[in-house]
């Protein structure tokens, strides 16, 4: 069974796609740079470092080159950046301890 809102997700581009999403994630909220976060749950994992992989040279393994962060739940933050177009991953958020992430 088709809905009116499948008919409209499949003419919307990967950008208008992208926009619903974000707008409807955090459409009942109006979160500004300063305002304080709180993990909801634990955020574990690593990332590649540009500058790190740069000074590894070529042949480096990506251990070497990649940054690991852990925030347990309930781990205060603030929100440092809120960007103004589309992304996957609108707030930049530094938790209290040290930790800065991209997140949604």
């Amino acid at each position: 069974m088709n809905t009116q809102l499948d008919d409209l997700l499949e003419k919307l581009g990967m950008l208008d796609r992208l926009e619903l999403v974000r707008r409807v994630r955090v459409g009942s909220l109006t979160l500004h740079v300063g305002d304080r976060m709180r993990a909801s749950h634990r955020l574990q994992g690593s990332y590649p470092d540009e500058h790190l992989e740069a000074k590894e040279g070529r042949g480096a393994e990506p251990a070497d080159y990649c940054v690991t962060h852990d925030v347990p739940t309930g781990t205060l933050g603030r929100l440092m950046l809120v960007r103004q177009y589309v992304t996957p991953f609108p707030y930049c958020i530094r938790f209290d301890n040290d930790v800065e992430l991209s997140l949604a």
